[in-house]
């Protein structure tokens, strides 16, 4: 049987003229550095997930994994 666990909702509006990759993978690196366990962030599409991926590389702590999940992936990659 599944467990529940707490969940905090964040929503950041992002400014005129900013990519949504820059938007989201600053929010997600605030997200790190303010709390501890782990983040669920959503986006439109395949692109703006891997863009987004990819601005985070290098970005978080050694033991931060960076898992783009979109419907395009394989059965395999996805699980």
């Amino acid at each position: 049987e599944g467990r529940a666990f707490p969940v905090e909702i964040r929503y950041d509006e992002r400014p005129a003229g900013i990519a949504i990759e820059d938007a989201m993978a600053k929010a997600i690196r605030a997200a790190l550095a303010d709390e501890s366990g782990s983040v669920l962030a959503f986006l439109p599409g395949q692109r703006e997930i891997e863009r987004t991926a990819e601005r985070l590389a290098g970005k978080v702590g050694t033991d931060t994994d960076i898992v783009p999940l979109y419907g395009m992936l394989d059965g395999k990659a996805q699980d």
